[in-house]
């Protein structure tokens, strides 16, 4: 944040929220504003729970917080019209943008169960190389204690 010097791709959105939400020269309306949407919509997308979360909630909350933002900060009407169509397309087009096929709740539900079994089975296979590796390094202590002991 010390070296920012635009809103381009490399502006961290989450160290903006935190200053809109916590510096006091910023409205009330604006911190809380700014508060709620770092909480509750970009920290949930960020670590996104897609079982806690459900696509209802984002449909409803994400898009309503972040018109609040917008609308609290007191931009020029025409300013504030754009950014508000804007967030207004992803709402209603989001789904086009991102490949247009929500989530089967059912292939979520697959794919969750089979990372969960790829980690058991890594922990699994993480524990046998582990105890192989205990066993060759005594067995190569045994060997060079005997080749030293029969030198």
């Amino acid at each position: 944040m010390a070296k920012f010097n635009a809103f381009d791709g490399a502006c961290d959105g989450s160290a903006v929220l935190l200053l809109l939400g916590e510096v006091p020269a910023f409205s009330s309306a604006m911190q809380s504003s700014a508060k709620a949407v770092r909480d509750h919509v970009r920290n949930e997308l960020a670590h996104c729970n897609l079982y806690r979360l459900g696509c209802s909630k984002v449909s409803r909350t994400v898009f309503m917080r972040c018109r609040h933002c917008v609308q609290s900060l007191l931009l020029s009407p025409s300013d504030e019209t754009k950014l508000l169509g804007e967030l207004g397309d992803w709402e209603t087009k989001g789904t086009k943008f991102c490949g247009n096929s929500p989530v089967d709740p059912s292939l979520l539900s697959l794919v969750h169960n089979e990372v969960s079994q790829l980690a058991s089975n890594l922990d699994d296979f993480v524990l046998q190389v582990q105890r192989r590796k205990k066993t060759y390094w005594r067995l190569a202590f045994q060997k060079s204690r005997n080749l030293l002991i029969n030198f």
